[in-house]
């Protein structure tokens, strides 16, 4: 994440906007931390495998999202 290389993988943009947001703050300091030592993302990460992906809203949903706006 630390270095300039342009990535080309599948979440290439991710990685480059955190780079692109690091820049605008100020004193942005990265660390390691072992899975072991943070459950609290390591259960987020879990939990993120469960969730499905789709185009379009699904059909229940859109009324909630369009209350929402």
């Amino acid at each position: 994440m630390l270095s300039n290389n342009n990535t080309n993988t599948l979440y290439g943009n991710i990685v480059d906007e955190c780079r692109y947001l690091m820049q605008k703050l100020e004193n942005t300091k990265m660390t390691h931390v072992f899975r072991e030592q943070n459950r609290a993302a390591d259960n987020l990460a879990k939990e993120g495998t469960k969730v499905a992906v789709f185009d379009e809203p699904n059909i229940l949903l859109v009324p909630h999202v369009y209350a929402q706006k």
